[in-house]
C-alpha cells in the first residue's frame, strides 16, 4: 500500500511506512486526518488562553517564564479565565515562532513535562513507558509547529531520550547537561 494522497504535516513517506510496518491501515491514518470541526476546536481552544492572557497582562512566553517549573496543566489552571493546558501551549508555540526562541520552548517544555511525569526522577521501570509519559510533549509539538525539519529534532531528542538512550534510574532534568547535549545534538544553534 503506497502512501495515502494526503499526509499531516509531521509524517513524511519514511515515517509512514515505519507506521505500516506496524500495522496502520490507511483508515487508521485518515482518523487522524484534520477536519473543520478539529480545526475550529483548537482555534477555540487558543482563542480562549489567548484572552486568558491576555486579561493577566501577559504574553505567552512571558507567562511561561513568570511560573516556573510548573506544567502546561498547572499554568493553565494558575491562568485560569477557561484557558486549558492544550489551547495555552498552542498560544506558547505561535508566540515562540514569531519570536524565533521555538527551540527555547520546546527545552522548557520538556523540562516541565520530565519534572510533572517523573516528579521522583526517572524512571524506566513502571507501568507505564516513558515514552508514554512524554508523548503528549512531542505530540503538542507536532500539532503546533508546522516546520518538518523541527519536527524531526524533536522526534530525535524524544527517540532518544525515552528509547535509545535513556537516563538512569532517578535522574532529574536539573541534575546533569543531558538535555542540553540531546538539543546540541539533534537540533544545534547555527
Amino acid at each position: 500500500m503506497s502512501a495515502p494522497h494526503w499526509l499531516p504535516h509531521w509524517l513524511d513517506e519514511e515515517e509512514w511506512a515505519i507506521l505500516k510496518s506496524k500495522g496502520w491501515t490507511e483508515e487508521m491514518l485518515e482518523r487522524l486526518k484534520p477536519t473543520p470541526e478539529k480545526e475550529a476546536i483548537e482555534h477555540k481552544f487558543t482563542s480562549t488562553a489567548l484572552r486568558a492572557l491576555s486579561v493577566s497582562g501577559y504574553s505567552a512566553l512571558e507567562f511561561l517564564a513568570s511560573n516556573p517549573d510548573l506544567s502546561p496543566v498547572r499554568l493553565a489552571e494558575r491562568l485560569n479565565h477557561g484557558a486549558n493546558a492544550r489551547g495555552l501551549v498552542a498560544a506558547m508555540y505561535r508566540e515562540a515562532i514569531q519570536c524565533d526562541s521555538v527551540r527555547k520552548t520546546a527545552k522548557e517544555l520538556l523540562v516541565r513535562a520530565l519534572q510533572e511525569k517523573f516528579c521522583n526522577g526517572w524512571t524506566s521501570r513502571s507501568k507505564i513507558r516513558p515514552s508514554v509519559k512524554l508523548g503528549s510533549w512531542e505530540s503538542d509539538f507536532c500539532r503546533n509547529v508546522n516546520n518538518k525539519v523541527c519536527i524531526r529534532r524533536v522526534r530525535n531528542i524524544f527517540r532518544h531520550l525515552t528509547v535509545d538512550d535513556p537516563p538512569v534510574d532517578g535522574w532529574k532534568p536539573h541534575d546533569d547537561d543531558l538535555l542540553d547535549e540531546l538539543f546540541d545534538m539533534y537540533w544545534p544553534i547555527p
